[in-house]
């Protein structure tokens, strides 16, 4: 846990115990070809062999709402520039947090639980040519009703954290349905707006119960 627990030849690589990598990869081989998104500690632009030609890529800072600190990133936009953009990225976020980015349908959507329980859900709806559909950039909050297969897969997602509240944003695709985020951030205004629930009512009731 010290840097005298490593020297400098390669034989000390940090590797991952045996019986997790086992699990991980059976949970991996689950997914069926859906989105997996990858961390990297400290990388380089050698992260580019990874992206596929043509395909736009995220880096998202860890802690981050409405798409702020985004940048979207390209393969083909050739080496010099990569890393231009990474080293100046990684200079406020020693974490690179990338994400593969996926056409929209012009809108995603946020679907809200309380205490495990689903709420409801709202749309965020884009109003220009923003690559994202935040209200930040200009999106606009819509009342939506998800498919029950949607409100499954939200619900699995967000039974991962155990958080008291959570708003989980899932987009549709050509592909299907994926889940993309379990926020721990908010989603009152959009709740309110968009489906006419007081979640944050709600939230304060929820509390009051768990603490009499």
């Amino acid at each position: 846990n010290s840097l005298s627990d490593f020297s400098l030849n390669k034989s000390n690589y940090l590797k991952a115990d045996p019986l997790l990598k086992n699990e991980w990869k059976k949970r991996l081989e689950q997914l069926n070809g859906r989105l997996k998104i990858g961390f990297a500690w400290k990388g380089g632009v050698n992260f580019r062999r990874g992206l596929q030609k043509n395909d736009l890529y995220v880096l998202k800072p860890l802690f981050s709402t409405k798409a702020r600190g985004m940048t979207v990133l390209s393969a083909d936009h050739g080496d010099d520039n990569l890393k231009q953009a990474l080293d100046t990225f990684q200079k406020d976020n020693p974490v690179l947090y990338i994400q593969r980015k996926i056409a929209l349908s012009g809108r995603d959507m946020g679907l809200m639980f309380l205490g495990g329980n689903y709420l409801g859900a709202y749309a965020r709806v884009a109003q220009n040519d923003s690559w994202n559909t935040t209200i930040h950039s200009g999106g606009k909050y819509q009342n939506v009703v998800p498919t029950d297969d949607i409100i499954a897969m939200a619900h699995e997602a967000q039974s991962l954290f155990d958080m008291d509240f959570t708003t989980v944003d899932v987009a549709e695709t050509d592909n299907g349905a994926i889940c993309f985020e379990v926020s721990a951030f908010g989603g009152f205004e959009g709740g309110l707006e968009g489906t006419g629930i007081d979640v944050a009512e709600l939230y304060a009731d929820y509390v009051l119960r768990a603490i009499s």
